[in-house]
């Protein structure tokens, strides 16, 4: 099988995730979640289907109730209905928030194999906020996307660590005592790393085109230009995939070099970003965290 990263159709990813899973059971994107996804891609002038989908799921119902409650956001009034949540929020804010609670429900976040996934998903949810802080000084309009991609790019770990336990246990023990990257490791021992899994997953659950390609080509090098796709890989360089790897100093020296050479990011910004993990006062952060 080839690493190489490729856009494939539904069937032809599920080839691929049949064979990297053997006879493991597929993931399954919640029904539920997938329904307000298609809620939000569908009619803007009419909110009511988007409400009615989200009332449904009573976990959603109160993240989202939450989220448009954070002070952050500045309200002066308490939001007290979906149909206003909605509306604070905004398409993409939601969109990031049910992707992410539906890839959390997809996966289980309970310790199976040698993760430890209670590291793993707080590390995710600082990268993140880094993802999210650079967004805002570059690109506004990527702040959501970049959010969700930095949370959910390394989702494929948790599952692959479960699926094939002694072979992780080894790759995992090499990244945390050498330092080596998990996607290399990866490569040189099965041909493919979890960056074309997540891609290969995203397809199958029919997440948006735009966050499949952010997933399956976040480690790939830095663009030349300024885009959402660099600012992933910038957070994805900082914060490493597993929660595990050493030498943050380095890591983070690393992520500022190419904000600055490739996002054009001043080195005094992005390591304050960088150190603050985004900044504790995200408000959709504090929903996955």
């Amino acid at each position: 099988m080839s690493c190489s990263v490729r856009q494939p159709d539904s069937s032809d990813a599920r080839t691929a995730l049949r064979e990297v899973l053997g006879a493991r059971r597929l993931p399954v994107f919640p029904a539920q979640h997938a329904r307000i996804l298609e809620c939000i891609r569908e009619d803007h002038d009419n909110p009511a289907p988007l409400v009615e989908a989200i009332s449904l799921d009573p976990a959603v119902s109160v993240r989202v109730l939450r989220l448009a409650n954070s002070a952050a956001l500045g309200l002066r009034c308490r939001v007290d209905s979906i149909q206003r949540a909605v509306v604070v929020l905004g398409r993409a804010q939601l969109e990031s928030l049910v992707v992410g609670l539906g890839v959390f429900k997809a996966i289980p976040r309970h310790r199976v194999g040698p993760l430890d996934r209670r590291k793993f998903w707080e590390n995710a949810t600082q990268r993140a906020g880094i993802a999210r802080c650079l967004a805002q000084q570059v690109m506004p309009s990527a702040a959501a996307v970049g959010f969700t991609a930095g949370l959910i790019s390394d989702l494929a770990v948790p599952l692959m660590t479960g699926a094939r336990p002694r072979l992780y246990k080894d790759l995992l023990k090499s990244v945390r005592r050498e330092g080596a990257a998990l996607e290399l490791l990866e490569r040189e021992s099965l041909g493919w790393d979890h960056a074309d899994v997540a891609g290969w997953l995203a397809t199958t659950w029919e997440l948006p085109t735009r966050l499949v390609t952010l997933l399956a080509t976040h480690h790939h090098p830095m663009p030349d230009e300024r885009n959402e796709a660099g600012i992933v890989r910038a957070a994805a360089i900082a914060m490493g995939s597993t929660g595990l790897e050493p030498d943050p100093r380095g890591r983070f020296s690393q992520a500022s070099t190419a904000c600055w050479h490739h996002l054009g990011i001043a080195p005094d910004d992005s390591r304050r970003a960088l150190r603050n993990r985004g900044g504790n006062q995200d408000p959709l952060a504090k929903v996955f965290s």
